[in-house]
């Protein structure tokens, strides 16, 4: 299995690539301000700290902010989009998706598709 492609604490951009097997990528960016991007398989990103920009283009993604505020675009495909804690931008992107925020007063957009909202956690 190859290794998941990590950040840094610093602000990192990482352009993942399809792995031959799965077609997929999984990307950690842990600290910093983050600019991830996924290709065209089921990728899974995770922003971890700090404000990132996580799109995870076409297929069905996985894409979790992490704490910050963070814009994360799902792409084409049926994707589950998690801003995390922040006040973060969601956006489905085309296909059935799931957009979760969290309790930072988030914009969620969905897109075409039958998409699901949770509009976080209320306090």
């Amino acid at each position: 299995m190859a290794p998941v492609p990590a950040g840094t604490s610093g602000d990192d951009t990482i352009y993942g690539t399809d792995n031959a097997e799965t077609g997929a990528t999984a990307i950690n960016g842990l600290g910093g301000n983050d600019q991830l991007f996924g290709c065209g398989g089921d990728d899974t990103i995770n922003g971890g700290n700090n404000n990132d920009n996580i799109d995870g283009g076409d297929g069905n993604d996985n894409l979790n902010g992490g704490n910050g505020d963070d814009t994360v675009n799902g792409g084409n495909g049926n994707d589950i989009v998690d801003g995390g804690n922040g006040k973060d931008t969601l956006n489905g992107g085309a296909g059935d998706d799931s957009l979760i925020g969290g309790n930072g007063g988030e914009l969620l957009t969905g897109g075409p598709g039958a998409d699901t909202f949770d509009c976080g956690h209320a306090n």
